[in-house]
């Protein structure tokens, strides 16, 4: 980290992630869909962990993959 304060999202669906990285966060956590603590989220199977951090990436948004 470069001593800036980052706007960290968490993210549960792809809509979300679009949604997280165009209002300007920084960096984002995603999980798979048997490995999320928020029972609500959506969350990702692998390849859309994989298509995410693509897109993610493309922005120079960070993602971190959550296992809870």
């Amino acid at each position: 980290m470069d001593g800036k304060c980052k706007v960290l999202s968490p993210v549960g669906s792809f809509d979300i992630l679009k949604s997280a990285v165009f209002a300007g966060a920084d960096c984002v956590y995603i999980s798979a869909k048997k490995y999320g603590a928020r029972g609500f989220a959506e969350n990702f199977s692998y390849r859309e962990i994989r298509e995410a951090v693509e897109f993610a990436h493309e922005y120079n948004v960070e993602v971190f993959v959550t296992v809870n």
